[in-house]
């Protein structure tokens, strides 16, 4: 079952970011915008990893996966500390998200070894 999900959640998460890259790209927020079609993208090669077992794109998904949970933790901490009325939206998801993000990070890892 986590042979199907894995991926198939990686690749939702890169075409979002993708995306949503796309959609945002404007001057105010041209290198967030960068960023998150370069995880985006990375994220979406990284899937190769999964089905031809290669290690250095297996690698890329644990690195991209934790980039991105860095991205969850220090965006609720920016909107927590400026916004304080929005916070519970950015928490709710990032409450379910993380769990999952670490999931794919140690399903990733026991696959590398």
């Amino acid at each position: 079952m986590a042979k199907i999900l894995v991926p198939l959640y990686v690749f939702f998460l890169g075409a979002s970011l993708a995306k949503e890259a796309i959609s945002y790209f404007n001057e105010a927020s041209y290198w967030f915008a960068l960023l998150g079609g370069l995880l985006g993208v990375l994220l979406i090669v990284s899937l190769v990893g999964f089905f031809t077992n290669k290690k250095s794109l297996l690698w890329l998904t644990i690195i991209s996966v934790s980039l991105f949970s860095l991205y969850l933790i220090g965006a609720n901490i920016y909107i927590f500390f400026t916004d304080f009325t929005a916070v519970l939206f950015p928490l709710f998801i990032s409450i379910i998200l993380l769990p999952i993000h670490f999931y794919i990070i140690q399903y990733t890892h026991r696959i590398l070894y």
